[in-house]
């Protein structure tokens, strides 16, 4: 596992997901589907947080500030864990008044709720 120092926190995880939430609505909206519902847009918008984390380990926006998701031995989330990390864990975290989010701001290891729920870590990568 990594040291406690490599973990990423708060600041730099909600860094990241302010960049891919920029990159994916600007891209929206410059292809015209600004039109999407609230609700469509937060689904497309978890398909994106999925896919880049299963094929990739993080997202545009955590490859930008040098993190990355993984399993306590060191390897990329399988599939189901993405899932379940990514859709359930961040939706129950948003659910909670963002308290779930908030949690790597206090705990040991820079978890998050999500990061509890699929047993996974943000670490840094430079």
């Amino acid at each position: 596992m990594e040291q406690e120092n490599d973990y990423a926190g708060f600041w730099i995880r909600l860094f990241a997901f302010l960049i891919d939430s920029v990159l994916f609505y600007g891209v929206v909206w410059v292809f015209g589907r600004g039109g999407l519902n609230g609700q469509t847009g937060g689904l497309l918008f978890s398909l994106y947080l999925v896919v880049a984390t299963l094929f990739f380990g993080r997202t545009i926006g955590k490859l930008v500030v040098g993190i990355r998701v993984i399993r306590q031995n060191g390897e990329n989330p399988p599939w189901w864990v993405v899932i379940l990390r990514e859709v359930l864990g961040k939706w129950l975290s948003a659910l909670l008044l963002g308290f779930g989010f908030l949690m790597a701001g206090f705990d040991g290891q820079k978890r998050a709720l999500h990061d509890h729920i699929g047993r996974t870590y943000v670490v840094k990568t430079r």
